[in-house]
């Protein structure tokens, strides 16, 4: 526990003020996901949300969404839950089995 100096993970951080805020994530890919995912499910400026209701919306994107087996990429799930690789994936294994 205590303060760090980061040189292997990724934050957001406010380009206005230079302040840096939320979750730490393991990539800048993975922050991305969650910025995008943001932009449909929270509607708001993170900026202006509490800590308390960041960590609420950082963990609904972890609930909401997996990561594929097969390339990395955080992806939407599906109402059961049950996918395991992201449709990019899926659409090029059909694509190589000759399903597609």
């Amino acid at each position: 526990m205590g303060v760090r100096i980061t040189h292997d993970c990724v934050t957001l951080y406010c380009s206005t003020s230079g302040w840096a805020f939320g979750p730490v994530f393991e990539d800048a890919d993975q922050a991305e996901a969650f910025l995008e995912w943001t932009k449909k499910h929270v509607g708001r400026d993170l900026r202006l949300l509490s800590d308390e209701e960041l960590e609420t919306e950082y963990r609904k994107w972890l609930s909401s969404t997996a990561e594929c087996r097969e390339c990395g990429d955080r992806f939407d799930l599906v109402e059961d839950g049950s996918k395991l690789i992201c449709p990019d994936c899926l659409e090029t294994a059909l694509e190589d089995e000759g399903v597609r």
